[in-house]
């Protein structure tokens, strides 16, 4: 009886563990896009905003994938710029765009 009590909680941690280790991935590799070329010297000093949206690749499902645009809007002058298009399968879109100079 006593080792019932035992086994059913390590069962329990043990299918958590295998559900938390295996997360999202898919088994896909990652496609590396280079990020748009900032010339020198041309750091962004105003505010702005950093813009993510999604879409399907097929424009009605995702069978052939989704891409994340990804945009800066510049609070001054009002400007949106569209930076690039980035393919992702993961289940949360997450960009983010620095404008400034390291």
């Amino acid at each position: 009886m006593r080792k019932r009590y035992i086994l059913y909680p390590a069962i329990f941690v043990l299918i958590i563990s295998l559900m938390l280790i295996s997360g999202c991935s898919s088994g896909e590799s990652s496609i590396k896009v280079p990020p748009p070329a900032i010339k020198p010297g041309e750091a962004q000093k105003r505010e702005y905003l950093s813009i993510t949206n999604t879409e399907y690749v097929n424009g009605t499902d995702s069978t052939d994938g989704m891409k994340m645009n990804v945009y800066t809007y510049d609070l001054q002058s009002k400007a949106l710029d569209k930076m690039t298009d980035l393919p992702y399968n993961s289940q949360y879109p997450l960009t983010v765009v620095s404008l400034a100079l390291l």
